[in-house]
C-alpha cells in the first residue's frame, strides 16, 4: 500500500517528520520522503497491523528504528522473518542458529532525570550521566522482557538493538552504550610536550547517580550475570535525518561477557565489535 495514502494530518501534524515526508515542500523533504519509501518497500510485508499509525504519529523514532534495522540487515544479506506476537521484533536465521532482535529507541525520560533540550546557538555540556541513565533504564526493561520470553525463545541468541536518536539532537557513537554496560567512566586524553596526541584513557565507574541520589549500576555486561539472557547489544547511529542525507553508518556489536549464548564474531563479520577480554580491557 502507499505509505502516505491514509495520512490526513493538518496543522502541527504537517510539521512532524512524517508530515514533511507526506507533503514535501523543501528539497530535503523530498530526500526524506524517498528514504522512508525505500525502507518501507522492504519492510511493508512484515509490518504489524498498527505499525503505520505509530510511524505517522508520536512513535516515529521507534518505528523508524524497527523498519531501518530490518532494511539494513536485509541489505547485508541476512535471512529475516517476523516472529509471532509477543516475541522480539526480528528473527535472523544464520545457518542453523536463530538470533532474535528486540528494537528499542529510548525516550528522553520524565521528571528530574529527563534529558533537557539543547539550547539553540549556545555551547552546552553533553548530559552524559542522563544519557547513560536512560540507556540503563531501557536495557533493564528489555532484559526483563527477555527473561519473560526465555521459554519461548529457547536456546537462541537474543540481541537488543538500540537507537539513541531521541536522546540528543546530535550523533552519538557506541561509547555511550558501552558506558551503560561496562564500568567505563570519564574520558581523558594525554598530550605530549610538543602537543601531539599520545593516548586516551577512561576512569573506572561502576555506577551513575540519579538526581534522587540512587546509584544505578553500569557494569551489566561484566560483573552482573542477571543479563546473561542477552547475547549482546546492536548499536547504529541510524538517525533518520542522517540516513535520508545519504549516511550509511556502521553497525556496532557489543558482546556480553556473561552471555549464556555467546555471539560469534563471525555473524557480524566486517562490522565494529566490542568485547571484554577478561583483563579489564575492552577491544
Amino acid at each position: 500500500m502507499d505509505l502516505f495514502s491514509g495520512f490526513s494530518g493538518s496543522g502541527s501534524a504537517q510539521r512532524t517528520i512524517f508530515g514533511k515526508c507526506a507533503s514535501p515542500k523543501k528539497s530535503f523533504d523530498f530526500d526524506m520522503r524517498s528514504c522512508l519509501k525505500h525502507y518501507w518497500s522492504i519492510y511493508e510485508n512484515h509490518a504489524e497491523r498498527n505499525f503505520l499509525s505509530g510511524l505517522s504519529g508520536a512513535e516515529f523514532r521507534q518505528r523508524w528504528w524497527e523498519m531501518y534495522s530490518w532494511g539494513r540487515l536485509t541489505e547485508m544479506g541476512f535471512s529475516l522473518s517476523q516472529p509471532k506476537d509477543g516475541m522480539p521484533d526480528i528473527c535472523i536465521r544464520y545457518g542453523k542458529q536463530l538470533i532474535y532482535l528486540e528494537c528499542v529507541s529510548p525516550s528522553p525520560g520524565t521528571g528530574k532525570n529527563k534529558i533537557q533540550d539543547a539550547p539553540e546557538g549556545e555551547v552546552f555540556g553533553v548530559p552524559e550521566d542522563e544519557i547513560v541513565l536512560r540507556l540503563t533504564s531501557s536495557i533493564e526493561y528489555k532484559n526483563q522482557q527477555a527473561k519473560d520470553r526465555k521459554e519461548r525463545v529457547g536456546n537462541s541468541h537474543y540481541i537488543i538493538a538500540i537507537d539513541v536518536s531521541q536522546l540528543t539532537p546530535f550523533g552519538l557513537d557506541e561509547l555511550s552504550v558501552i558506558k551503560a554496560l561496562f564500568p567505563v567512566g570519564k574520558e581523558s586524553v594525554r598530550i605530549s610536550n610538543n602537543s601531539r596526541f599520545v593516548s586516551r584513557e577512561f576512569s573506572f565507574r561502576s555506577s551513575v547517580k540519579k538526581k534522587t541520589g540512587v546509584e544505578i549500576e553500569t557494569a551489566r555486561f561484566l560483573g552482573n550475570k542477571e543479563c546473561s539472557q542477552i547475547s549482546g547489544i546492536l548499536f547504529c547511529d541510524g538517525r533518520f535525518e542522517n540516513v535520508a542525507a545519504g549516511a550509511k553508518p556502521k553497525l556496532s556489536i557489543i558482546h556480553n561477557y556473561h552471555a549464556s549464548k555467546y555471539l560469534s564474531r563471525k555473524i557480524f563479520r566486517g562490522e565494529r565489535q566490542w568485547e571484554w577480554n577478561g583483563y579489564n580491557t575492552l577491544y
